[in-house]
């Protein structure tokens, strides 16, 4: 009697143990179900913002817990891959543009922690890393949406400017107004002759040819007058205006003749500058009077003679 009085008991134990168990696996299960469903209705760019924050969080907690400073750029270039799959994946062009990016962030921050960022060459290669992915970004949106986000160019060019100037230069002020300038300058160009649209050519050739001048004018190496250095100036943003009806003519199928009225006035200024300061200059002026006169002959049978007919 008092055997089967214990095994009631401990089936009765058993059966509340069992009842436990199946109830916690139910809310379990439900609670499952419930927040599988709130992210399956949940905008895509949301999941993937919070796939992409949560790696960048796991990985910058190993590089706190383990001390190894390069493992926050792989954070960040872990993060950057997952917004460009998720972007590549669900058909979002701003989010393949921002993965791709972050990518080379994290490659460029990488670059900086496992080298010495004192040197100046550091910080010129993890620039040159961010230009290329301003350029490979749009490249990507194109490859996938055929879509171009042109005005990528603009940080590609000045990050490019900088790369070329700490990397390969003297470090002089004319070294960076001359790539910058030139890089904006055909950035500009670039994307005035996508859109078709002549007020961004005109910048375009006028911060090129500026950068140019300034270069050959106040160059440490060249021993010129003041006003001979201004002459020459003057000379390249003359170019730079002509340079502007030629790429009207070439790009946006009509000719655009007046800019070649102020290239002609700033271009007789700067020669008598650059004669007036060096009298010496003279001779080199006329001996090359030749090329001049067949670049201008050049420039009004292809633009001038049928715009102006037409």
């Amino acid at each position: 009697m008092c055997h089967k009085v214990l095994l009631q008991a401990h089936l009765k134990s058993l059966n509340i143990q069992y009842a436990l168990f199946m109830s916690l696996w139910f809310m379990m299960s439900e609670f499952k179900d419930q927040v599988r469903a709130e992210i399956s209705n949940r905008p895509v760019w949301e999941k993937i913002n919070g796939a992409g924050f949560l790696v960048l969080g796991l990985m910058a907690l190993v590089a706190q817990i383990f001390h190894i400073p390069v493992f926050w750029g792989i954070a960040i270039l872990s993060m950057g891959v997952i917004f460009f799959t998720g972007g590549w994946r669900f058909e979002i062009p701003v989010y393949v543009y921002l993965g791709s990016l972050i990518v080379a962030t994290g490659v460029a921050i990488s670059i900086l922690l496992v080298s010495d960022p004192a040197f100046l060459q550091t910080w010129g290669i993890s620039s040159g890393v961010l230009s290329i992915g301003f350029l490979i970004s749009p490249v990507m949106v194109f490859a996938r949406f055929r879509r171009v986000f042109w005005w990528s160019l603009f940080p590609a060019a000045v990050l490019g400017g900088g790369t070329i100037v700490l990397l390969f230069t003297s470090l002089q002020w004319t070294d960076f107004i001359f790539w910058l300038g030139l890089f904006l300058g055909i950035a500009f160009i670039l994307s005035g002759g996508y859109l078709r649209l002549l007020g961004l050519i005109i910048p375009g050739c006028l911060l090129s040819s500026l950068g140019v001048g300034t270069y050959f004018a106040f160059d440490m190496a060249i021993k010129s007058p003041v006003v001979s250095r201004v002459g020459i100036l003057l000379v390249w943003f003359a170019v730079g205006w002509a340079v502007i009806s030629f790429l009207s003519r070439l790009w946006c199928s009509r000719l655009i003749w007046w800019p070649l009225i102020p290239a002609g006035v700033i271009g007789i200024v700067g020669l008598g500058l650059f004669i007036g300061g060096d009298p010496d200059n003279a001779a080199f002026f006329i001996g090359n009077t030749s090329a001049v006169l067949f670049v201008a002959i050049g420039l009004y049978l292809f633009l001038i003679r049928k715009g102006m007919h037409s």
